[in-house]
Order: structure tokens, then C-alpha cells, then sequence
């Protein structure tokens, strides 16, 4: 029984992180790499710039998800449902913060993508990124 200064254990759900948790979570990150490197090298059939503006924003997204994993991933174990939370938002947080810091410097650092082809590029190369995510879990599960 829980004395008057302690809560009872049942008002805080315990969630267990396993190693395999977190190998998932970077093999999506890795997944998200090759897709980055597989869209720049479709666009090197059309031209370098295109497969360097593909490539960048495919990088971009990957960073942000890397951080993102590894934040939220980086304490294993049985942990309290709120602090797992707690991690996932510092670790989305951060990857917002990733992500908007090097679309600047991106920008300001690399003149082509100033082009407003080249920008749109980049950022389908975000985009292609970002549904990767999305899209490997599902091939994953309808595979097995």
C-alpha cells in the first residue's frame, strides 16, 4: 500500500523500450538515406543541379529524423508512459528545429537552390523523404 507521499503504481502506466524498438527506428532512418540517394541519382538523368537539390532536401529529412530517433530511442528499458512522451516531443521538437536551421543554411550557403526550379526540387526531395516514412512500415507489414 502507498503511503501518503507516494502515488500508486497503477496511475503510471510503464511502457519497455526494448533494443528492437530502437533498431527499428534507425533502420527507417536508413531507409530514408537511400531514398535520398536513390531520388538524386533519378535526377542526375536530368541534371546535376537537380540531383544536388533532391539530394540536400533528402539530407535534410534524414537529419531530422536521425534526431528524432535518437532522442526518443535513447533510453531503453521500462520507463513511465509520460517521460517516453516527454521524449518524443523534445525529439520532434528538435527535428523541426533541424529541419528549418538547414533549409536556411541551405539556401543562404548553396546559390543554385536560390532558383526557384531548384528550390522546388529540394523540397520534393524533402517530400519523397518524409513519405518514406510513411511508406516503409507499410511495405514492411505487407510483406510478413
Amino acid at each position: 500500500m502507498p503511503t501518503a507521499n507516494q502515488e500508486p503504481l497503477f496511475e503510471k502506466p510503464l511502457i519497455d523500450i526494448d533494443r528492437r524498438d530502437r533498431a527499428k527506428a534507425f533502420r527507417l532512418v536508413a531507409f530514408q538515406a537511400v531514398m535520398a540517394v536513390a531520388i538524386a541519382l533519378m535526377g542526375l538523368l536530368a541534371q546535376p543541379q537537380i540531383a544536388i537539390a533532391l539530394l540536400v532536401g533528402g539530407a535534410i529529412g534524414t537529419a531530422g529524423g536521425a534526431w528524432l530517433a535518437f532522442v526518443a530511442f535513447r533510453p531503453s528499458g521500462v520507463r513511465p508512459a509520460k517521460e517516453i512522451l516527454t521524449s518524443f516531443y523534445i525529439g520532434e521538437i528538435g527535428k523541426i528545429l533541424i529541419v528549418m536551421i538547414f533549409f536556411v543554411l541551405a539556401f543562404r550557403q548553396i546559390v543554385f537552390l536560390r532558383e526557384s526550379r531548384n528550390a522546388l526540387m529540394m523540397f520534393f526531395g524533402f517530400f519523397i523523404n518524409q513519405l518514406a516514412i510513411v511508406v516503409a512500415p507499410l511495405l514492411v507489414n505487407r510483406a510478413a
